[in-house]
């Protein structure tokens, strides 16, 4: 039995035990003076030095924030054994619980959570706090449907630097919400890293899982640097593209490609609220935390017929439309079409080794009435690799359709080390539609060119693996080209260039012959082979590569 339990901690009076952790514990306990509920977080004084302070870390600058959306600490004391921080107790759920329970969330349960979260993560990267540890564990949902931002236990803050606490390459946090910079060293974090791990739990409220699920492993861990998973609406075809598109920009692996900031993501939902009444949506989340479904917040695996109805009811029939038209891009194409146009950028790059997420292209859009240039920071462009599009040789990058109202515009786009301008006239969607030319909208095409191939000098040498012993002069070296595999002593070395990919084969008597996929940048004028083969067992009948 818990001694702790029924009894006085400090001047608290703990009622009872909420949760029992490896280094601690969480009771639930009256505050003496404010007449309250609040909650206790117990830390065993016997554990690591380095998990005390930052747990006196935690209550010091939680103490000094005063945000509805931020989890309120009143007091932190040291008693016996452990260290105890005393703070807001929130009466609900975590988000955690609730995407287990609901599998997984609607655009308007979404777009709540998330604009109170990044509410409240925008006020302490104004203070210089960085959370470092965002995940739907530490988001809470309360009974009346108030969303706050708990446990700032690993944060980092320019006035109160963990020094000493985070050693130089290690990393901190939840490596399923953590950005690439942080798993490899989480001193290096800034506020994007915050928004790399929203875009993670806004992932994960659209599709009911994290973009990286299973072990983590090496292979995981270059693949969240490579920014590959699966996109949204392919785990989830029913979620809201507006919200798709957000969970992608946060979640770049580069970032100076992510949002720089949570007052570009504030504002951007901000404009959204304005089509729904936010007392109805957070009597909606009241209903859900009390383990209520209500229609049109929660969405289930339905016909969208059935889902589309539940919209209507809960708002409306016209809100509903009018949402569900805006989040489709339908309100622009018809409702609006005389008064805004549509504009997409397109890049191709052609392939020098390089990945589609590490090209650098950046448009700035200005508006350009007679006599003077106005920078638009506002518009964003969305963009992502087609592969639809791409070729062995190209690479096109594409934004997704962008809604502005027409006029005159000027375009800035800084392409790897090219830069270009543009100045065109935005027409309106009534027009461009009688234009089968710009049936898409305007679409402006930029382009860059890594460079002329350069000539590609080839050299190996092949080694017995289990001796060591050289056996370049009974192996052979072939390259594949169009029409087969060709030596390059026969004629397959002419035409080899830098700035592709090249495919060779290693053939040797006696042992298994093996392929090797390599890539050659635009720079690269010497290419060298070292290949170990191992022998093949006595008696084999293995065959080698076709």
């Amino acid at each position: 039995m818990d001694r702790t339990t029924n009894r006085k901690v400090g001047k608290y009076e703990v009622i009872g035990k909420v949760a029992q952790g490896g280094m601690g514990a969480l009771y639930k306990a009256r505050h003496p003076t404010l007449n309250r509920i609040v909650l206790l977080k117990r830390l065993d004084l016997r554990g690591v030095g380095g998990a005390v302070e930052r747990f006196r870390r935690e209550a010091r600058l939680m103490m000094d924030f005063k945000n509805d959306h931020i989890v309120q600490v009143h007091d932190h004391f040291k008693e016996g054994s452990h260290y105890y921080i005393v703070e807001e107790y929130v009466d609900g759920i975590s988000l955690d619980e609730l995407i287990r329970r609901e599998r997984y969330l609607s655009a308007d349960a979404a777009i709540l959570i998330l604009y109170e979260v990044a509410k409240a993560l925008q006020y302490a990267h104004e203070r210089g706090v960085i959370h470092r540890d965002i995940k739907p564990g530490n988001i809470l949902i309360s009974r009346q449907g108030d969303v706050k931002l708990a446990d700032f236990g690993i944060a980092t803050s320019r006035e109160e630097p963990d020094q000493g606490l985070t050693r130089d390459g290690t990393m901190l946090g939840t490596i399923a919400y953590t950005a690439p910079e942080q798993i490899d060293d989480a001193r290096s974090v800034d506020p994007r890293s915050d928004i790399y791990s929203l875009g993670v739990v806004l992932y994960e409220m659209l599709t009911g899982r994290t973009p990286y699920p299973g072990t983590f492993n090496g292979e995981t861990i270059r693949r969240i640097h490579r920014g590959r998973y699966a996109p949204v609406l392919r785990v989830n075809p029913r979620a809201s593209r507006f919200l798709a598109r957000i969970a992608r920009r946060c979640m770049r692996p580069k970032r100076s490609r992510r949002y720089a900031g949570l007052s570009r993501i504030v504002r951007i939902l901000e404009r959204r609220f304005r089509l729904r009444d936010p007392a109805t949506l957070r009597q909606a989340m009241r209903k859900i935390v009390e383990g209520g479904t209500v229609k049109g917040t929660v969405r289930r695996r339905r016909s969208w017929r059935v889902r589309l109805a539940a919209v209507f009811a809960v708002a409306g029939l016209a809100g509903a439309a009018g949402w569900y038209a805006w989040d489709q891009g339908w309100w622009y194409e018809y409702a609006a079409a005389d008064r805004f146009g549509a504009l997409v950028i397109a890049a191709q790059v052609t392939r020098s080794g390089k990945p589609a997420e590490g090209i650098y292209l950046e448009p700035v859009l200005y508006r350009s009435p007679p006599g003077r240039l106005e920078r638009l920071d506002d518009v964003d462009f969305d963009i992502h690799e087609n592969p639809a599009l791409g070729t062995d040789r190209i690479i096109v990058l594409e934004s997704d359709r962008l809604y502005l109202p027409a006029g005159r515009y000027r375009l800035k786009v800084s392409l790897e080390n090219d830069l270009a301008w543009y100045s065109f006239d935005l027409e309106p969607r009534s027009v461009q539609r009688q234009l089968l030319s710009t049936l898409e909208g305007l679409r402006i095409a930029v382009s860059h060119a890594a460079g002329k191939p350069l000539p590609l000098v080839v050299s190996y040498a092949v080694h017995d693996a289990d001796s060591g012993r050289e056996i370049t002069t009974a192996a052979t070296l072939y390259v594949l080209r169009t029409g087969g595999w060709r030596s390059l002593a026969d004629g397959g070395a002419e035409g080899l260039t830098s700035g592709r990919t090249w495919r060779f084969r290693v053939a040797c008597p006696g042992y298994p012959s093996e392929n090797f996929d390599l890539i050659v940048q635009p720079w690269q004028t010497s290419l060298k082979l070292d290949a170990r083969l191992s022998p093949l067992a006595r008696g084999s009948t293995r065959k080698t590569d076709d």
